[in-house]
């Protein structure tokens, strides 16, 4: 578990990552290069896609496994405005 550990405070101290924590929108190409690093540290991930509604801005939720018993959950908007949460859940 340590060594996906040390994996996640790479991936946490990517600048793409402390931009998404700011809450700033995401766009497809900085998805993919959220991916890309996710499949270079050889993380366990699963992404799910929103569509935009009228109400709601289209969302990509990005659940990345960090060990058996923890996940992190990222609600990615790919727009301002009013997201729909997709089914989360954390396991600590």
């Amino acid at each position: 578990m340590s060594n996906n550990l040390e994996k996640f405070e790479k991936l946490i101290g990517a600048d793409l990552f402390r931009s998404l924590q700011n809450g700033d929108v995401i766009d497809i190409v900085q998805l993919n290069a959220v991916i890309a690093l996710l499949i270079k540290l050889n993380l366990t991930f699963t992404l799910n896609f929103n569509e935009a509604t009228n109400q709601n801005v289209a969302a990509a939720q990005l659940n990345i496994t960090l060990s058996p018993n923890m996940t992190l959950t990222l609600l990615l908007p790919f727009a301002r405005g009013p997201v729909l949460p997709l089914v989360a859940r954390i396991e600590l």
